[in-house]
C-alpha cells in the first residue's frame, strides 16, 4: 500500500510544480493577402465536341467474296447516295478497284472459265446483269427475255462455262424463273420463291426438287432418332406400293445422321407428285415433301410381304 501511495504522490508533485517552466505560446501569422474579382457571365456563341473520330463520308456494303484462284479473289457489294457498286480484285499481293459506270449494289458475281465476269445489280435502272468480257475493261448489259411477256428480274448467276451460263430470276408475281444461256429449248423452269426455298433448307437441310432435278427423292414422313429403333412394320404404306403407277418404285429408311425417314427415290417430279397425292389421300394431316437429292444413308430396304 505505502508503494501505490508513494507513486502517487511524487506524480501528483510533478504536476502541480511542472507548470512553472512552461513555453510561451507562439506567434500566429498574420492573415495571407487575398483579392476578390467579380464573377462575369458570357454567352458561348460555338461548341467543339471534337471527339478524335472522324467518320468516313461513305460505307461499302459487302455483299460477298468470289475466289477463282489465290491470285484472283473478287470482293463485292455496294455503298453512297446514290448507290454506287464497289468491285475490287486481290491478286495475291495488292488490292485492285475496278471503275464501274453502272449504279447499284452488285449482289452476285460469277466467273467464267475463260475469265468472263458476270455481276447481278438489283437496283441498275432494270438491268440486272452485266457482262465484262475477258480481257475487257467495261461491262456491257446483257437483256433478260422475258418470260410470259412479262419482265424477269436477275438474282443470281452462274457460269459453268463461258457458253453455259445460268441466271436465277424471279417474275413480278414472286416466282421463280431459272434461265439458261443459248438457244431456248423449251419452257422456262418456274422455281418456288426464294423465301420458301430458304425456308425449306433452314426447316429440312434439303432443296426442294424442281423440273431440272435428275434426282428427286420423295420424303413421306420421319419416325424418330437417328439412334432410335428400326420400325419392323410398314404395312401403313403397302397399300399406297401395291398400285401398279408405283410398284416398281423401292422405299427405304433413310439416316440424315439425326433421324430417320421414310422415303423414296422416284424417277421424275411428276411420278413424285403423283406419289405424294395418294400418299395425303391416305393421310390427310401429313405433309410430305419433294427433295432434289439422293437418301445420306440407306438404313434399311423397306420391303412388303
Amino acid at each position: 500500500m505505502k508503494w501505490v501511495l508513494g507513486l502517487g504522490s511524487t506524480f501528483a508533485a510533478a504536476m502541480l510544480f511542472g507548470g512553472c517552466d512552461s513555453a510561451p505560446p507562439r506567434a500566429q501569422p498574420p492573415p495571407p493577402k487575398v483579392s476578390v474579382a467579380q464573377p462575369q457571365t458570357r454567352q458561348i456563341a460555338e461548341y467543339d465536341d471534337y471527339n478524335g473520330w472522324i467518320d468516313s463520308p461513305e460505307t461499302v456494303e459487302i455483299r460477298g467474296v468470289f475466289a477463282r484462284s489465290p491470285a484472283e479473289v473478287w470482293v463485292y457489294g455496294g455503298g453512297g447516295s446514290p448507290r454506287k457498286p464497289y468491285l475490287a480484285r486481290w491478286d495475291g499481293k495488292t488490292w485492285a478497284l475496278s471503275k464501274l459506270s453502272f449504279p447499284g449494289t452488285i449482289a452476285a458475281i460469277a466467273a467464267a472459265d475463260d475469265g468472263t465476269l458476270w455481276a447481278v445489280v438489283p437496283e441498275s435502272s432494270g438491268t440486272e446483269l452485266w457482262k465484262r468480257a475477258a480481257g475487257a475493261e467495261a461491262f456491257a448489259a446483257v437483256p433478260l427475255d422475258p418470260v410470259g411477256g412479262a419482265p424477269v428480274t436477275a438474282q443470281a448467276v452462274y457460269a459453268r462455262t463461258a457458253a453455259d451460263v445460268w441466271v436465277a430470276a424471279k417474275t413480278a408475281s414472286g416466282k421463280g424463273v431459272l434461265l439458261r444461256s443459248g438457244p431456248m429449248k423449251g419452257e422456262p423452269v418456274e422455281l418456288s420463291s426464294r423465301t420458301e426455298m430458304s425456308r425449306m433448307v433452314s426447316s429440312n437441310r434439303r432443296r426442294i426438287a424442281t423440273p431440272v432435278c435428275d434426282k428427286v427423292y420423295a420424303h413421306l414422313y420421319t419416325f424418330g432418332p437417328s439412334t432410335g429403333e428400326v420400325p419392323k412394320d410398314f404395312s401403313g404404306i403397302k397399300d399406297i406400293f401395291a398400285q401398279k403407277e408405283f410398284a416398281d418404285l423401292g422405299p427405304i429408311v433413310e439416316d440424315d445422321g439425326i433421324r430417320l425417314y421414310v422415303g423414296v427415290p422416284v424417277p421424275s417430279l411428276a411420278v413424285g407428285k403423283a406419289l405424294l397425292d395418294a400418299y395425303r389421300a391416305k393421310n390427310p394431316k401429313a405433309t410430305p415433301n419433294l427433295f432434289c437429292h439422293e437418301p445420306v444413308i440407306v438404313k434399311k430396304a423397306i420391303k412388303f410381304q
